[in-house]
């Protein structure tokens, strides 16, 4: 999958450098009547505009990515604000912030006011419209919060004289360093166990995959009527309608061992 990922990006590159290239033979030629040395000035204007037009796709795109150590962080902060108790949330603010709580959900760090707002996995307008009547004299928000929803965001953007920051799991990960993937949640969950290979190979006879197979065998043998090498054909629909087969046979076998 990331290699495809990769080979369509590739193209996109592609398709822009193509598209920069023409545009500087177009005014390349239009100062230059030679047409060999129109193309080498435009050949050379678009390698150096590609080069710096690639370096600051990369740099842009380089801050938005988070590594896979990062990702994992981030989602277990969101897990840790969701699935534990709220002293327990507060008690990882004052250790790792060394935050002061001026009351259950407000706390002061480093002469900052901060709202906790955990109760949601994202918070909306609604939640921002109502935190803004509980405190009608605070002008700036500094608010804490598990994710926020686009309604939050444009809600933010066209408020007057009140200013919101939010500090969501990825911010509390790449700006404050807090890291709670060693830390345990007072609510637990079963850990998923690997896939067995008898789990694996069960996947394949599916009594959903039936028509998938009948179809695909029927296919291949049809197929078979008009192609000279018909070896492959007839192994392959030989398999698919062994497998269409005992994927209605399975469920069967098992009715009449429940019974």
């Amino acid at each position: 999958m990331k290699s495809y990922f990769k080979f369509i990006n590739l193209l996109d590159k592609t398709a822009l450098v193509i598209c920069l290239f023409i545009l500087c033979l177009l005014w390349s030629k239009f100062f230059i009547r030679n047409l060999l040395l129109a193309l080498i000035v435009a050949s050379i204007v678009c390698v150096v505009l590609t080069i710096l037009f690639l370096k600051i796709i990369d740099i842009k795109v380089g801050k938005k990515i988070l590594t896979s150590k990062e990702l994992q962080q981030v989602q277990a902060l969101k897990d840790f604000f969701y699935y534990n108790s709220q002293e327990k949330i507060n008690k990882l603010f004052e250790t790792c912030l060394n935050a002061k709580f001026l009351s259950k959900n407000v706390c002061m760090i480093k002469d900052c006011v901060y709202y906790l707002m955990l109760h949601h996995k994202e918070i909306n307008e609604d939640d921002i419209v109502m935190l803004l009547k509980n405190n009608r004299d605070v002008l700036v928000f500094n608010i804490i919060c598990l994710a926020v929803d686009e309604s939050a965001k444009k809600l933010q953007s066209h408020l007057q004289d009140i200013t919101i920051n939010f500090f969501d799991a990825k911010t509390l990960v790449i700006k404050y360093k807090l890291d709670v993937t060693e830390l345990s949640n007072e609510i637990k969950f079963k850990k998923k166990k690997p896939l067995t290979i008898k789990e694996f190979m069960l996947l394949f006879i599916k009594e959903s995959n039936f028509k998938g197979y009948i179809f695909s065998g029927l296919v291949l043998m049809l197929s078979s009527l008009v192609i000279r090498q018909k070896l492959y054909y007839y192994i392959i629909a030989s398999v698919l309608l062994v497998l269409a087969f005992v994927c209605k046979l399975l469920p069967k076998i098992k009715s009449i061992k429940k019974s």
